[in-house]
C-alpha cells in the first residue's frame, strides 16, 4: 500500500463514539493545500488505493485520467473497520454509515479542510458521499454518488440480512458471503452474456468456478469482522432522519448534484436514481443525471470507467487554481 498515512481524530470526535486509534488514507497528486481537492470513498469490498498499481479506479484516477491527478488533489480516506489499516472494530453492529460520516468528517478537520472541489464514490462510498453532505451541506462544490441512493432500500437491507445470515453461520463466512453478493452485484444478463453457451453442462461448470474464483479472492484479503462491518453499514444508510427530509437534505446543499445510476441495476434501482433527480430538479438543485449502459449490472461503476468519465469529464475540465474556499481549501487548526 503506497504512502499509508494515519491521523487521530480523537480531539475531535469522543473515544466511546471512535473506538479506534486513527483514520487511515492516501493522497495522490499535489500536496495538500497546492490544489482543488477531490476527496474518494471507496465501496464495500474497497480502499484507499483508488490508483496506481492496486487502483480500482485507475481508468478514472491519475495522470491525464478524467480526475487530472497532476491539477487535482485527490484524498482517499479508508473506512475505519475496513481492515485494510490494521484496525477492527470488536462490534460490528455498534455504528452506523451516519458514524463513519462523522468520522470522515472529523479527519477532514484534521487535515484543515474546510470545503472540497469534489466529493465523489461509487456503491457504498457514494452512500457515504450523501451522508458527508446531510451532515455538512458546505461541504463541495460538487456530489457525485456514483450507482448509489440517498437511503438504502428495503431490498438493500433484505440482501444485507442474507449476507450477515452467511457471514454468521457458514463455515465458509467469507467465500459463501462474495458468492451470493456476486448475484446482485451483477446481473441475469451478465451471467446470460458471460456464460451463454449451447453446452449447458459447461456453462454450469464456468459459473461454478467464476464465482469461487470471486469467493476465494476476497477471503484471501478480508477479514470476517471487516466484511461484517461493511455489509452491515450498506444496511444502515439513510441521510434523513425524523426532523429532516431528502427535501430538507437537497435543499441545504450548496453545491452540484451529479447523480450516476447503471442500466438494470439489481442493488440501486435506476428508477429511484431517476426519481431522485427529479425531485432534486423540482427543488431547485442543479442536478445532472446519467445513466451507465453496461451488460455488467451493478459492478459497471468499476468496469465502464470510460464511460463513466466521459459523465464527469466537464467537472474536471480546465479547472485552474482560484484561492477560494473550494479551491485552495485551508482553515485554521
Amino acid at each position: 500500500m503506497k504512502d499509508l498515512q494515519k491521523i487521530s481524530i480523537k480531539r475531535h470526535v469522543a473515544a466511546v463514539d471512535a473506538p479506534f486509534d486513527f483514520v487511515s488514507y492516501q493522497l495522490f497528486g499535489p500536496a495538500l493545500h497546492t490544489a482543488p481537492v477531490v476527496l474518494v470513498l471507496h465501496a464495500l469490498s474497497g480502499n484507499s488505493s483508488v490508483c496506481g498499481p492496486q487502483g480500482w479506479w485507475n481508468g478514472l484516477i491519475g495522470d491525464d485520467q478524467t480526475i487530472d491527478t497532476k491539477k487535482f488533489t485527490v484524498l482517499a480516506i479508508n473506512v475505519p473497520g475496513n481492515g485494510y489499516d490494521g484496525q477492527l472494530l470488536d462490534n460490528p453492529y455498534a455504528f452506523r454509515l451516519k458514524n463513519v460520516a462523522s468520522w470522515v468528517l472529523a479527519a477532514l478537520d484534521e487535515l484543515g479542510l474546510k470545503a472540497l472541489y469534489a466529493v465523489i464514490g461509487g456503491s457504498l462510498g457514494g452512500c457515504l458521499a450523501w451522508q458527508l453532505v446531510a451532515l455538512r451541506p458546505d461541504l463541495c462544490k460538487h456530489l457525485v454518488p456514483v450507482a448509489a441512493h440517498w437511503k438504502a432500500s428495503p431490498w438493500v437491507v433484505a440482501q444485507g440480512m442474507v449476507q450477515d445470515r452467511i457471514l454468521s453461520n457458514s463455515k465458509e463466512p467469507l467465500l459463501d458471503a462474495r458468492v451470493h453478493a456476486m448475484t446482485f452485484y451483477r446481473n441475469p444478463n451478465a451471467f446470460a452474456v458471460k456464460f451463454g453457451s449451447d453446452d449447458s453442462l459447461k456453462a454450469a461448470a464456468s459459473v461454478y468456478d467464476w464465482l469461487h474464483f470471486h469467493g476465494n479472492s476476497l477471503k484471501d484479503r478480508f477479514t470476517l469482522k471487516a466484511y461484517k462491518f461493511m455489509n452491515w453499514l450498506l444496511t444502515t444508510h439513510d441521510c434523513t432522519n425524523n426532523d429532516r427530509s431528502i427535501e430538507m437534505v437537497m435543499r441545504a446543499f450548496k453545491g452540484e448534484l451529479h447523480l450516476i445510476g447503471i442500466q438494470d441495476d439489481l442493488l440501486y434501482s435506476e428508477t429511484d436514481i431517476e426519481q431522485t433527480a427529479s425531485l432534486a430538479r423540482a427543488l431547485g438543485v442543479q442536478v445532472h443525471h446519467h445513466r451507465l449502459i453496461s451488460t455488467q449490472g451493478h459492478d459497471a461503476f468499476l468496469i465502464e470507467q470510460e464511460q463513466l468519465g466521459s459523465f464527469i469529464a466537464s467537472v474536471f475540465a480546465g479547472t485552474t487554481l482560484k484561492n477560494d474556499s473550494y479551491e485552495l481549501s485551508k482553515s485554521p487548526r
